[in-house]
């Protein structure tokens, strides 16, 4: 099917949803003033390239709100697991000093920085019992927490923007002997930038208060990696890099929202921190965001 057809078509059956959507958002006048044409002319007649242009133009302005909306979704996440509140925001941070300390590029690190903020949204359907428990999981509460990381792939996989970034949420718990989930892969054959989030997922969940213990101190935490590392789990050269950022400096971080440059030794609250653009004019909307703190090159 030809694709002006095609995309008439999806706009002809959501006519007034977008004519609604256009009046409650901000969109350019080119696009507004072309849509209202479109909604004013019979379907038959819109395959011409101006029309075409337009509705391409409002495809790609939905898919931005509806990711803008993702983001948001991701935030709530952290919101409902109330007790790791802040969770993404930190690992978008610890991620992105890893993926830079790796040499990545800017195209990656933005697909590091947006993978860290979704990789939980699939446990926006996991039930507050099981997330908040105070307790080890039995077998059935484990087989529904695990189903968050593949839930959270489709819930992005309809976004062409995201799909660079689906096989970091799907894989980000599995392990480098190949005992992890959902699909059991082992090595190098799960993707770098999940290797790299499980690294800074696991160092947060130790360092963070937790329903069933207190967070732990950033070196002890350290130390579980390197023993997780050791064990198979995890990739030692992340590990190994990962330390190295923490101890030369770069960032530790402290109950009570603040983090801790051993640079200056001065603290400062997250809430005074800039907020990251994600992508254009998407922002991480929870308050907070941990920056790199002093000086220090990376070791």
């Amino acid at each position: 099917m030809n694709p002006a057809i095609w995309l008439a078509n999806i706009a002809s059956a959501h006519r007034e949803e977008l004519k609604s959507f256009l009046q409650d958002q901000k969109c350019d006048v080119d696009t507004a003033a072309g849509a209202m044409e479109i909604w004013a002319t019979p379907p038959s007649l819109w395959d011409t390239p101006g029309r075409s242009q337009t509705l391409l133009r409002l495809k790609n302005y939905m898919d931005e709100q509806t990711k803008s909306a993702m983001l948001a979704l991701a935030g709530s996440v952290d919101s409902k697991h109330n007790m790791k509140n802040g969770h993404s925001e930190r690992l978008v941070a610890y991620a992105e000093q890893l993926g830079e300390s790796l040499g990545f590029g800017e195209e990656d690190l933005q697909e590091l920085r947006i993978a860290s903020w979704l990789h939980d949204i699939g446990k926006i359907v996991v039930p507050e019992s099981i997330l908040l428990k105070p307790g080890a999981l039995n077998a059935e509460e484990r087989r529904i927490m695990r189903e968050h990381s593949v839930i959270g792939e489709n819930i992005c996989a309809p976004l062409k923007s995201l799909r660079s970034i689906l096989p970091v949420i799907r894989h980000h718990h599995e392990k480098m002997d190949g005992s992890g989930y959902p699909d059991g892969l082992s090595g190098e054959a799960i993707p770098l930038k999940a290797r790299i989030l499980q690294v800074a997922d696991i160092y947060d969940a130790l360092t963070t208060d937790r329903p069933y213990r207190g967070a732990l101190p950033a070196e002890e935490a350290l130390q579980i990696l390197f023993s997780e590392a050791e064990n198979g789990w995890l990739d030692a050269s992340v590990v190994l890099k990962f330390s190295r950022i923490c101890r030369c400096g770069r960032y530790f971080p402290l109950r009570g929202g603040t983090v801790l440059s051993s640079q200056k030794g001065a603290q400062e609250p997250l809430h005074q921190k800039r907020r990251p653009q994600l992508s254009s004019g998407v922002a991480l909307s929870p308050p907070g965001w941990l920056r790199r703190c002093g000086t220090a090159r990376f070791c």
